[in-house]
C-alpha cells in the first residue's frame, strides 16, 4: 500500500497528538520532540483508549490499566508479549503521510 495524507504537522504541534481511523484500523499520531509517531490507537491488554494515555517521554500510559507502550517500537515495559502496532510515518513538507 502506498502512504496516504492523514495530517498536517501544524495541526499536530498544536494537539500533540491526534486519533484517526483508516481501513478500518484506530491510530494515534503523536507529535513529540520534532518526531511523528504513529502507534495503534487501542490497547490490547483490555482494550482502552490511549489517546487518553498520558505521555511521558517515549512511553504512553493506558488510562484503564496503566500498562505502558513506547511509541519508537511497540513495545509494552509491563508484559512483552503485550505490544502494540507501530506504523511508518513519512513527513512531505508540512504533509504527514502514514503507510498501513
Amino acid at each position: 500500500m502506498e502512504f496516504v495524507e492523514v495530517a498536517s504537522l501544524e495541526e499536530l504541534r498544536e494537539s500533540k497528538r491526534k486519533k484517526i481511523e483508516i481501513e478500518g484500523q484506530s491510530i494515534l499520531l503523536i507529535y513529540r520532540g520534532g518526531e511523528v509517531f504513529a502507534i495503534n490507537s487501542v490497547c490490547p491488554h483490555a482494550g482502552g483508549p490511549l489517546e487518553e494515555g498520558e505521555i511521558n517521554q517515549d512511553d504512553i500510559s493506558c488510562p484503564w490499566h496503566f500498562y505502558t507502550f513506547n511509541i519508537r517500537d511497540g513495545s509494552c515495559l509491563n508484559s512483552p508479549s503485550c505490544r502494540i502496532r507501530k506504523y511508518n510515518i513519512k513527513l512531505e513538507g508540512e504533509k504527514v503521510l502514514i503507510k498501513i
